[in-house]
């Protein structure tokens, strides 16, 4: 996976979400999610997942905590447990990512594409942040996750059907740890 610094994010609110994590983590190599706040004017709680980490490797599975509005509005209840035999392209590299993010102890960020019925580009772009009581142990990683669409509109609650159906892996990095957060 290729690393690259903060300004590969797009989201204003993904941002700051990574500098309120950047924050909390000095002096440790993850963050407990008990020293991060989330404030309902800097961070969209409706675009938020929150995914318990259950064991390691192949036997690894997320488990949803949280799921804000936008997120229950699109996934429904689908997206409770992610497995390495979730099925289908889109969940398989969402399983993949988070589990990236757990193993490497960094925040991830990529960026899905689909097309809407008119055949005009929608973007999924996610950034996950891992979170331990134990600075060495993932068990929690946070999700933010905003759908963006140039050239129209979009339907959340059939929208990620689409992302299911047919989507396209556009970019993924590991945000790097010494790469300076924009001004």
């Amino acid at each position: 996976m290729q690393q690259a610094g903060p300004s590969v994010i797009k989201s204003i609110s993904q941002r700051g979400l990574l500098t309120d994590w950047r924050r909390v983590s000095e002096g440790r190599r993850i963050p407990d999610f008990g020293s991060f706040t989330l404030s309902d004017l800097d961070h969209g709680r409706h675009q938020l997942l929150f995914w318990h980490v259950v064991g390691s490797g192949y036997d690894r599975v997320f488990r949803s905590l949280f799921q804000g509005d936008h997120v229950v509005e699109g996934l429904g209840e689908t997206w409770l447990v992610l497995n390495k035999t979730s099925i289908g392209p889109f969940q398989q590299y969402a399983f993949a990512t988070l589990s990236d993010c757990a193993d490497r102890h960094v925040p991830v960020y990529s960026v899905i594409s689909t097309e809407d019925s008119a055949g005009q580009r929608i973007d999924c772009e996610r950034l996950l942040l891992p979170f331990g009581r134990d600075p060495e142990t993932v068990d929690l990683v946070l999700a933010a996750i905003q759908l963006v669409s140039n050239h129209g509109s979009f339907d959340r609650r059939s929208v990620m059907a689409r992302f299911v159906a047919k989507c396209e892996f556009t970019y993924t990095a590991a945000i790097s740890e010494d790469a300076a957060l924009p001004a």
